[in-house]
């Protein structure tokens, strides 16, 4: 998640503009992880980050969100897509009902949205109070409401060769799901 919060918040690295792959999860736990508090608009994403009062434009109106294409999704900035109201040329799918009616629910959204002109835009990480981000609160945050196994640190400890460890642990996870009599 690290690298995620990096490639968002410090482009003067060499890596940051690359099309880096991440694991799906690590993704999703990032993106409800943070939001932005907008400043000028110039490096929120529009169609994808968190800043329509802590959501998205998927969260809030996703027929909306499908009818406007991938690339532009990934590229237009709230800074750009504000301006002249460009946004809503990138809805290019079916006008369904619904996707009017999201239309609309976005439209009253973005034109009650300020811009700060020479002030960056923020993201926040919602795991901790400076809500900035660390490896123990992303860590904390990605096992939360995980539970331990009763004697696992004993079993790990004990001296087995590496077959045995990882059986051990397999039958201790099986185990976990089963009601004791």
């Amino acid at each position: 998640m690290r690298w995620l919060w990096l490639q968002k918040t410090d482009s003067t690295r060499p890596w940051s503009n690359l099309p880096v792959k991440h694991n799906p999860i690590v993704v999703a736990m990032f993106f409800a992880s943070t939001t932005v508090q907008l400043g000028d608009g110039a490096s929120t994403l529009f169609w994808e980050d968190r800043w329509l009062q802590g959501h998205s434009v998927a969260e809030i109106a996703p027929c909306l969100y499908n009818a406007v294409g991938a690339r532009t999704r990934r590229s237009r900035s709230v800074a750009d897509g504000c301006s002249a109201r460009n946004w809503v040329r990138d809805i290019t799918g079916a006008l369904t009902v619904q996707v009017l009616l999201d239309y609309l629910k976005i439209w009253e959204l973005v034109e009650a949205t300020d811009l700060h002109n020479n002030t960056q835009d923020k993201l926040l990480w919602k795991w901790t109070p400076d809500q900035k981000i660390s490896t123990a609160s992303a860590y904390r945050a990605f096992f939360l409401g995980q539970s331990s196994i009763a004697g696992a640190k004993v079993l790990w400890k004990t001296k087995r060769q590496g077959n045995a460890n990882f059986l051990t642990g397999l039958l201790c996870m099986i185990n976990v799901g089963q009601p004791r009599d």
